[in-house]
């Protein structure tokens, strides 16, 4: 298999939306979770988030530092 030929389903979210997005994930969250970059631990709010994704059960966050963003990319391809 080429590795042009992995697809990859790649979801976004709307900037205008990403305050209601973190909302419901607290509120479908049935134990308290931190919502915080994963890579240098700043609180996430809908000014700064960048991304988000599940791995191995729990929810993942980036911050919008441009020095996050790779690291966090790297660490997901783990």
């Amino acid at each position: 298999m080429k590795i042009h030929d992995i697809k990859e389903i790649i979801k976004i979210v709307h900037y205008k939306e990403v305050k209601n997005l973190l909302d419901s994930i607290i509120g479908l969250e049935k134990f308290e979770i931190e919502i915080a970059c994963n890579i240098c631990g700043t609180k996430i709010t809908a000014k700064n988030f960048k991304a988000l994704t599940r791995k191995s059960g729990k929810i993942l966050f980036c911050c919008d530092n441009p020095k996050c963003y790779i690291p966090f990319i790297k660490f997901l391809k783990e």
